[in-house]
């Protein structure tokens, strides 16, 4: 699948690979981030001020995809399950937050949580574009790195 960005594949534990932006800055970490399971967190501001943060959260063991989809449909606007690259998923979404949390074969769970923040964010929208170029991002979940088109 061809995507709408450059990027590199980063790889998390040795076992769950996204191909993020090479446009992201990598942001620090803090102790409480930690404490939630946090392993990674990235962020980017465009032209018009709004900023996206990422970030990649190891879930631990978890008993199966069902269970993850009825987490996230008790506090997102909407949840489904999706395979994606052959890794049972669930994409969620809930308000300016996108989830995509990936059962892998080994039974850990990794999170991708994508926020859209602006001074506007209480009015703001997601646009088609910041739509594309997060769902890009959100589904380039994989065990092992993959050919990536132009």
């Amino acid at each position: 699948m061809g995507l709408p960005y450059e990027g590199e594949w980063t790889c998390f534990d040795e076992a769950f690979y996204v191909y993020l932006p090479t446009e992201l800055t990598v942001e620090e970490i803090t102790e409480k981030m930690q404490t939630e399971g946090i392993i990674a967190y990235y962020s980017s501001t465009n032209e018009q001020g709004v900023t996206l943060q990422i970030q990649i959260a190891k879930q631990g063991r978890k008993d199966s995809i069902e269970a993850i989809l009825a987490e996230y449909q008790a506090f997102c606007d909407q949840a489904v399950y999706v395979t994606i690259n052959g890794i049972p998923a669930v994409t969620a979404y809930s308000g300016n937050e996108l989830y995509a949390e990936a059962l892998m074969e080994n039974g850990e769970a990794y999170l991708m949580k994508a926020e859209f923040a602006s001074d506007f964010v209480e009015a703001m929208d997601i646009d088609e574009t910041q739509g594309i170029y997060v769902g890009g991002m959100l589904y380039s979940i994989t065990a092992t790195p993959l050919e990536i088109a132009e």
